[in-house]
């Protein structure tokens, strides 16, 4: 892997971390101030993060299966 691939990993890991810990602890005051809704909000969106950062994560090994 080139160090600019280990870069952007690095990166997009560290982004997506922090998205889903923002998300999770606002879902967590949401719930502290008894507001169910904005909470079941904010628990789906970090549910949607770790989705989307398990599922769209850049893979070397798919790539350079599919095309090289």
């Amino acid at each position: 892997m080139k160090p600019a691939q280990k870069y952007f990993h690095f990166r997009f890991g560290l982004l997506a971390g922090l998205a889903i810990s923002a998300n999770l602890s606002l879902a967590f005051l949401a719930l502290k101030a008894e507001q169910w809704g904005p909470a079941f909000v904010w628990a789906a969106l970090a549910s949607l993060g770790v989705y989307l950062t398990i599922s769209v994560r850049p893979d070397s090994q798919s790539n350079n299966r599919a095309g090289n």
